[in-house]
């Protein structure tokens, strides 16, 4: 699970890195790259670099609704028509600790909303 985060986390500031120094703009152009706001400073796009733990679906598949499963390194949910899963991050509804933090899971596991601590 940790690891998955990790990877979400080093892909996301990856993507945002080339998104920000490849393409030219127009000085005050904004646009939004995933969960990222992006404004044209100088001819060049700068991005923030949060974190997009977004919602990834599979197509051309079925499964039992509700079902959870492992896929390669992934932790998915069916939907509830059957015809797609969701990737998770975690169990919805549950409450689990990251470091000395609280987190709560949200109603889908696509998202956990953690306390804000400073870990020592």
């Amino acid at each position: 699970m940790k690891t998955l985060i990790l990877c979400c986390l080093v892909l996301s500031v990856l993507i945002a890195s080339v998104v920000s120094e490849e393409a030219e703009c127009n000085n005050g152009d904004t646009k939004k790259v995933d969960c990222n706001s992006c404004r044209c400073t100088n001819g060049l796009w700068s991005c923030t670099k949060k974190v997009c733990l977004e919602r990834k679906t599979r197509n051309a598949f079925s499964c039992k609704p509700g079902e959870t499963f492992k896929r390669d390194c992934n932790s998915c949910t069916c939907t509830l028509d059957g015809k797609n899963a969701v990737y998770t991050v975690c169990q919805p509804g549950t409450t689990f600790k990251k470091d000395c933090n609280t987190c709560v899971c949200n109603k889908d596991g696509t998202n956990a909303a953690c306390t804000l601590k400073a870990c020592l």
